[in-house]
């Protein structure tokens, strides 16, 4: 299936679509050497594209889920579209209030273990934010809390609760290219953002040899609805190597590696996962 899908980009690179086809190409076999099956895997943002494809991903991977988003609309439509061996929970959690989280996920921490957190969760005001003067307080404030200091909290309560138990875990921030370049770096999108690759970095640093490993990608221009491309959108013509934006099962793939053992020794690497030249 994704050699006929490769094909067909080669044959005419003009024309792709994202398609059920592709999805379906790239979440069709195990990629970890069935090395995280039976773990048990966290995921902020969840509702959203790149959510949906961790979900799939990380089944497909023989994981149970635990889904963190703020609309119970969205979190029931998971369930009702994935959930058919009983291996999915959803948290409805308000990334934007600090106290929510910590009463509902240190709540859920007292009688549950995580062994691989991936902090998905963003928001993007668009281009009324790329300078960062013209911004806001509302939105300033909205946009770190959600993207940084959610993360912050929920990685503090389950580093404590693993380092209790003496449990391995892995974290993965899902960062963004906006922080390698000018024109959005300096947004509250792009603060935010570069906040998390320090984060990374730190917990490394704080949490060496504790088997508490932490790691990033950044997550170029991708086919989702913050980008603006739906189902069936055309995604070639980006400016970058590939001439195309990525997919949301690409970055998936690289968080399902990251977690597993194959990647075991990638520690504080930036993967630019969408073909950018930096």
């Amino acid at each position: 299936m994704i050699k006929r899908i490769i094909r067909k980009i080669s044959d005419k690179p003009w024309k792709l679509k994202y398609t059920k086809d592709i999805q379906c190409a790239y979440s069709n076999s195990m990629i970890t050497g069935n090395s995280i099956n039976g773990k048990k895997v966290c995921i902020s943002g969840a509702t959203g594209d790149i959510g949906d494809a961790m979900i799939r991903r990380f089944l497909l991977e023989g994981c149970s889920i635990i889904l963190i988003g703020r609309s119970e609309e969205k979190l029931q439509r998971i369930l009702n579209l994935y959930n058919k061996d009983n291996k999915i929970q959803c948290l409805k959690i308000n990334l934007m209030d600090e106290q929510n989280i910590i009463e509902v996920y240190k709540s859920f921490l007292k009688n549950n273990d995580i062994d691989i957190l991936i902090n998905n969760a963003g928001i993007f005001n668009g281009i009324q934010e790329k300078k960062f003067r013209t911004v806001n307080e509302e939105t300033l404030m909205k946009t770190l809390n959600t993207n940084l200091r959610s993360v912050e909290i929920l990685t503090d309560l389950t580093v404590k609760k693993n380092i209790h138990t003496k449990r391995k875990l892995s974290i993965i921030n899902i960062s963004s290219i906006c922080t390698q370049f000018n024109s959005f770096r300096y947004s509250p999108y792009g603060i935010s953002k570069s906040g998390l690759l320090g984060l990374t970095m730190d917990l490394n640093k704080k949490y060496e040899n504790s088997g508490i490993i932490s790691r990033a990608i950044i997550p170029g221009s991708v086919a989702t609805k913050m980008g603006n491309i739906s189902l069936g959108d055309n995604i070639v013509g980006n400016n970058n190597i590939l001439k195309r934006v990525a997919i949301p099962e690409e970055i998936a793939a690289i968080a399902a590696i990251y977690a597993s053992d194959i990647g075991e020794y990638c520690i504080n690497n930036l993967i630019a996962s969408a073909g950018e030249v930096l």
